[in-house]
């Protein structure tokens, strides 16, 4: 047999008798937007964060009384989707806004790797097609200039995402003055913030004049527990795995120990 042929043959044989049909789905990482939701969507079903699910609904219902809720702190160690939660949460709530005909947009700002403020709203800038990225010769009140002129055209409702809102390393006293007291002051419509951290004390070292007129809710997210990552794990299990080839080599496990008995 040619040598071409026995690869071929080899990878049809691994293919066809493989337990992992799709990696993607063990590594969120791998699934693009659409596909994190459709999991998520399976997962939140089966009552997985019903509870916070429940607090951000009552968080953000005033919003269909034409009200205008205050700002969202959500707290939780590494690895409690907050951000997942927020992001399906947010894709919800802005397709339930545009059946009820309410004018709504929102803007995720992942601060995960730490930056300057400076950089966190060229960030933001860059997001609103406000800006391109600048790494010197503009200053920072032209960039929230530039970030205000461009909210401004917007009507309706604003809900900014600050996620790991700790990372901003350099002068967070003047990002959030900037987000909480300037900028609201600046456009037309509501501004809805909502910070992530993972740090539930990330409020204490702001200068207390910011802290002062930062009105903001909390949500804690406690880490998952052995039934949600139950129910977590056989959800992604079932997408990922070769439910056949698992059952195949656990009878032929079952067969070998017995017979060596």
């Amino acid at each position: 047999m040619k040598v071409e042929d026995k690869i071929e043959k080899q990878i049809d044989n691994l293919l066809q008798n493989t337990i992992i049909l799709n990696r993607r789905y063990l590594d969120d990482e791998q699934l693009d937007r659409a596909e994190q939701f459709k999991v998520l969507k399976e997962i939140f079903d089966v009552n997985v964060r019903d509870k916070e699910i429940k607090e951000l609904s009552s968080h953000f219902a005033p919003i269909f009384r034409d009200d205008h809720p205050i700002h969202l702190s959500l707290i939780g160690k590494t690895g409690t989707g907050k951000t997942v939660t927020m992001l399906y949460f947010l894709n919800m709530l802005h397709a339930l806004c545009a059946k009820r005909k309410i004018q709504m947009r929102h803007v995720h700002l992942d601060l995960s790797t730490p930056k300057p403020c400076f950089r966190a709203l060229n960030d933001l800038a860059c997001l609103l097609d406000a800006a391109k990225r600048y790494k010197k010769g503009i200053s920072l009140d032209e960039l929230m200039s530039r970030i205000e002129d461009k909210i401004r055209n917007y009507k309706g409702y604003f809900i900014l995402f600050v996620d790991e809102v700790d990372h901003v390393r350099r002068d967070l006293d003047s990002f959030l003055k900037f987000l909480i007291r300037r900028l609201p002051q600046a456009i037309p419509l509501k501004l809805l913030i909502v910070f992530t951290s993972n740090k539930i004390n990330w409020q204490e070292n702001i200068d207390p004049r910011v802290k002062s007129f930062l009105k903001i809710n909390e949500i804690l997210f406690d880490p998952y527990n052995a039934v949600d990552l139950k129910k977590i794990l056989s959800i992604r299990i079932k997408k990922a795995l070769n439910r056949k080839m698992i059952q195949q080599n656990t009878w032929r496990c079952q067969k070998g120990g017995r017979d060596s008995i």
